[in-house]
């Protein structure tokens, strides 16, 4: 970082770096694309019969991998009717060549311009050559009239076979437009491959010139280089930002949201800023293979523990029984490799190893083959076989690890007597009572391995520090696929998910990436701010400190907000609370004022954040439009198909505090926050864009009502409403179709009567309705309320208990209902194990918890993370109390049985290699 070398050479550098990862998207990435439209002659022949209930059906052949849209011509429309509800949109459909539905869309045709083209959102993946169709038919009675073209003159072969209700209209088809979006095609890589070569060349070539007339050439370290060349960027993307978000307002129409986003982009680019801009003491620089070295078993374990968590999510998403299986195993993997990183470089790469190694590898082979060709499996079952391998072949090597560590008479550490027995119960009892769950037999035998080779590492005083970067890496990580594939919705799923499915899951999620992030601002904290008698930064320059930590524990607060999730925010209130008793206790004179400076570093760093992250989730995936979703999800097609960056379904701002509002203070939400719910978001759209998706017009909301009311006043009309008549200057399309002139006509007294009658149901008069009585609800009632109907659940898993437990999961509820959880962790260990096994595992918490403060107090000048433990366990067992987290692959027992390690094997009373170091 701090090499010298010659400013020119620098930009030189820079330019070449830029030009080749431009030219790397470019090919072999493929991320640039190039739209290909596909369009007939359009040679109007005719109008085809209506349809409503009759359907049409057009075939046409794939000429690229990937369709973008398609536009329709609509020639007519009349809209149908639901109730006294008018319907104006029809049903589209996309059929494979087995004539198997992908997908269906509903047609809103309010705000076209009829006749024009109506734009249908495909977005899929196609094999070319192969025939695909599409399906048109109205609803609840509306009726559409398509232009059709002579197949003959379209000049497009690939578009042939309209079928209008099981008879086809031989020679004719649907006019329309087939965009296509496919990577850049090799002609336009060889040619932006050229120009940016050449353009790389000629800067270059610049560069040397002029430093060599001037001879102002200098040296420049490395790191000053790479910060000038962020700034550069970051300030592109900030101009990007605003001019998107607040000039051209491509997100939003409102100028609440659009103030807001702006602030949050500016906030996120200056937070950016500092980072680029931010200066370690050069004394203190230490080479990154330096560093490495010395700590390659921290950096690797946590990398593990990272992707053992990846694993816990994966299981808390699985959908099926195999998806959990294949989870399991790769949560086998990844806490066996968590284990081995802290053996030696002596003690895995041996002559045993080797040998080991060779023999597990005959073994694997010989049975994969054999197992392989007597199932003929599929893509799954090779998975749960491959991990499922690779978690017997890590295991083993473990154990015989462990074996020689204790064979040559390596000493443990000192062994907590007491907790180890009532650790060690637990774990027999709940194998003797599994009752067909063989997942406990997993946790306590691949845990009990991890806790004998942490007795046998000599730097365990860094576990903790571990377990909290592990946890905050696949924090980081999800974090940016979330902003890349997760779109955070309006009006269905408020309260965002997440890389779950499940809200709940998210906020025990969150609950524990809090955790990581407060103990390591804890410990920064009280390192810069709060160590008597020594030389800390303190004030301002303690800022510099502990920037990072403020970063993170907003973040992790900013998304726990966005769950709304009133478990999540108690559990972490009793794990902050649990945090900060010890840390008052750890800190010397000024405890109130430090405490609250403390809070204030919170509350300000989740305040700094929110406008930040929320800005990033609303925006980016709009701008990715690559949704990643879960079979259980629906999302809109304008969210999954569009490209509509200002659409109606992404959150508010407006709608998030309505949401917050109502799940977490109870107020009523209004239904009316977001103003894109209404038709004002559809006449904005329509006059801001053109049928191809290019701007037409700059204004907002408030300068489309401005413009409203002049035509207003000059028609007497509201604007968008027709007047009855067709225009004169309308052509008059002759119709192409079976149907005979009396069947249309009685089609037409069909849909007059259906308004007719719609209209005047809308008249009726309306019943008086009766006063609702507000009942004083009893004290179980408003409990019941607040839990979300949990107490139900809770009464009917006591009243199933018993002594040995059951082997089927879930109890029968009152009205015959399964409740598959008890979403409350006591009640289903004793549930599944018996009451016996529940009265441990209530004992086993509370010993942890008290352990964990034993621990502290020994520990906490010495240990980074000490809090660790006691308040991982304490938020465990707050969530535990409406949640169901105890489980090999759930993320809290994760981290749960992590926490113990260092409860059960201390350090002794001298200080390990990692303490001699720190």
């Amino acid at each position: 970082m701090y090499k010298v070398v010659k400013k020119s050479r620098a930009i030189q550098c820079m330019i070449v770096f830029v030009a080749l990862f431009i030219m790397f998207t470019i090919f072999p990435l493929r991320l640039w694309e190039e739209n290909i439209p596909s369009v007939s002659n359009q040679i109007l022949a005719g109008s085809s019969d209506s349809v409503g209930e009759d359907y049409m059906l057009q075939r046409f052949i794939a000429q690229y991998d990937h369709l973008g849209t398609i536009n329709l011509y609509l020639v007519d429309f009349k809209n149908g009717w639901n109730r006294d509800q008018s319907v104006n949109s029809f049903v589209f459909r996309m059929l494979d060549s087995d004539m198997q539905i992908l997908f269906e869309e509903i047609i809103d045709t309010r705000f076209i311009d009829i006749p024009g083209f109506c734009t249908v959102y495909i977005n899929e993946d196609m094999e070319v050559g192969k025939d695909y169709y599409y399906f048109l038919q109205g609803m609840n009675g509306s009726r559409a009239w398509f232009e059709l073209e002579e197949t003959a003159s379209a000049g497009t072969p690939y578009v042939s076979r309209l079928i209008y209700n099981y008879d086809e209209l031989e020679g004719y088809n649907v006019i329309g437009e087939y965009n296509y979006t496919v990577p850049l095609r090799k002609e336009k890589v060889f040619l932006y491959d050229a120009l940016l070569l050449a353009t790389m060349l000629l800067l270059v070539g610049a560069v040397e010139l002029y430093y060599r007339v001037t001879k102002r050439d200098k040296l420049i370290t490395v790191e000053k280089a790479l910060r000038i060349a962020g700034n550069l960027l970051a300030g592109a993307g900030v101009a990007y930002a605003v001019w998107n978000i607040s000039i051209r307002r491509f997100f939003s129409g409102n100028p609440v949201d659009n103030v807001f986003y702006t602030i949050g982009a500016l906030l996120g680019f200056g937070s950016l800023f500092y980072m680029i801009n931010y200066r370690k003491d050069r004394e203190a620089y230490v080479p990154l293979g330096k560093r490495l070295a010395a700590g390659w078993q921290n950096v690797l374990q946590i990398v593990f523990i990272a992707a053992g968590v990846w694993a816990c999510c994966n299981y808390m998403n699985g959908l099926y029984e195999i998806h959990h299986r294949v989870a399991e195993r790769q949560f086998i993997v990844f806490l066996a490799l968590a284990a081995i990183v802290m053996c030696e470089k002596k003690e895995i790469f041996n002559k045993l190893t080797v040998v080991y190694a060779l023999a597990a590898a005959g073994i694997t082979l010989w049975y994969r083959s054999i197992y392989v060709d007597y199932l003929a499996m599929d893509e799954w079952d090779l998975r749960i076989l491959r991990w499922g391998i690779a978690a017997v072949v890590l295991s083993g090597f473990l154990i015989v690890n462990i074996v020689m560590q204790l064979i040559k008479k390596k000493k443990l550490s000192r062994f907590s007597w007491w907790y180890g027995i009532v650790l060690a119960s637990f774990f027999v009892l709940i194998i003797a009572f599994r009752n067909t769950r063989w997942w406990t037999v997993a946790l306590a035998c691949a845990f009990t391995l991890f806790y004998i080779r942490y007795a046998l590492w000599d730097k365990k005083a860094y576990l903790l520090q571990n377990i909290c970067n592990g946890l905050l890496l696949n924090f980081v990580c999800s974090m940016l696929f979330s902003f890349m594939r997760r779109p955070f919705l309006s009006w269905i799923y408020p309260r965002f998910p997440f890389i779950f499915h499940t809200v709940t899951v998210t906020a025990v999620y969150m609950t524990f990436i809090m955790c990581a992030a407060l103990m390591k601002l804890t410990d920064k904290y009280e390192k810069c701010f709060c160590i008597e008698g020594a030389e800390r930064p303190g004030g301002l320059e303690g800022l510099r400190y502990i920037w990072k930590e403020l970063l993170l524990f907003g973040l992790s607060g900013t998304y726990m907000l966005f769950t709304a999730s009133r478990t999540g925010f108690l559990a972490v209130a009793v794990m902050t609370i649990v945090t900060l008793v010890f840390f008052v206790l750890g800190i010397g004179r000024g405890k109130a004022k430090k405490v609250a400076i403390f809070l204030a570093m919170m509350v300000c760093s989740v305040v700094w954040c929110f406008p930040v992250v929320f800005t990033a989730q609303r925006v980016l995936p709009a701008m990715c439009s690559n949704i990643f979703k879960y079979e259980v999800e629906e999302f809109p097609d304008e969210i999954t198909r569009g490209d509509e960056w200002d659409s109606m379904y992404y959150i508010t701002v407006q709608r998030f505090v309505e949401v917050f509002n109502n799940k977490i203070f109870g107020m009523p939400e209004s239904g009316t926050s977001s103003y894109e719910r209404s038709e004002e978001y559809q006449k904005y759209r329509s006059k801001r864009f053109n049928n191809k998706g290019e701007v037409v017009w700059d204004g907002g909301v408030d300068e489309l009502y401005e413009e409203e009311k002049p035509e207003q006043a000059a028609t007497g009309n509201p604007v968008g409403e027709e007047d009855g008549e067709e225009s004169a200057e309308t052509p008059k399309l002759e119709i192409i179709g079976i149907k005979t002139e009396e069947e249309r006509m009685a089609e037409e007294a069909e849909a007059a009567k259906l308004e007719a009658e719609a209209k005047a149901g809308g008249h009726v008069e309306e019943q008086e309705e009766e006063e609702e009585v507000i009942e004083d609800l009893s004290v179980y009632e408003k409990t019941e309320e607040y839990a979300n109907g949990r107490m139900d659940i809770f009464r009917a898993y006591l009243e199933q208990l018993n002594l040995t437990g059951h082997e089927e999961m879930g109890a029968i509820l009152p009205n015959g209902e399964l409740a598959v959880h008890a979403h409350n962790i006591y009640l289903q260990v004793a549930y599944d194990h018996g009451i016996v096994v529940g009265v441990v595992f209530l004992f086993v918490g509370a010993a942890a918890f008290v352990q964990g403060c034993i621990f502290y107090k020994k520990r906490k000048y010495q240990v980074p993370c000490a809090a660790l433990p006691a308040a991982a366990i304490a938020a465990f067992a707050m969530a535990g109390l409406v949640e169901w987290i105890f489980h090999l692959c759930h993320p809290a027992g994760f981290v749960l049985m992590l926490v113990l390690a260092p409860l059960l094997f201390d350090m002794g009373e001298k200080k390990d290699k990692a303490n001699e170091k720190r």
